[in-house]
């Protein structure tokens, strides 16, 4: 299920702009971009808000530079909810101005880790059944 529901778009906006992606995201707005000096790093932060399933929903991706080795890191924003979560990540400005960002929905991701513990759970609820016989 997860691998056929999940969504992934990649895409070019100017602080400011909007634009409509799909039924499950109505609109994707990138409404403003910071930039600020951290303690050990400069950090670019998007301010971008999406209204998925009838919900607004504010997202901040980072990029990180670190000024002791040059490394330059992408912190993705993560908003999960029981069904789905949704991974939005800033990548690089092109020359017009825009930015580019990676919108990724997983869906069934917590469902995954549920079956795995409803696994171990079974396996132990065996092996003690045994022990008890």
């Amino acid at each position: 299920m997860n691998s056929i529901l999940s969504y992934e778009k990649n895409l070019n906006l100017a602080p400011g702009q909007s634009i409509s992606i799909n039924d499950s995201v109505r609109e994707f707005s990138f409404n403003d971009i910071r930039v600020f000096k951290a303690s050990n790093h400069d950090v670019i932060s998007a301010q971008v808000s999406l209204l998925q399933d009838g919900r607004e929903i504010s997202l901040n991706p980072q990029k990180r530079k670190y000024a002791t080795r040059g490394q330059i890191t992408s912190e993705s924003a993560i908003h999960a909810s029981v069904l789905k979560d949704t991974y939005l990540t800033i990548g690089d400005q092109l020359d017009n101005g825009t930015w580019t960002f990676s919108l990724k929905i997983n869906y069934f991701i917590k469902w995954i880790w549920f079956s795995a513990a409803l696994m171990v759970l079974g396996m132990l609820l065996t092996i003690f059944k045994k022990k008890a016989s």
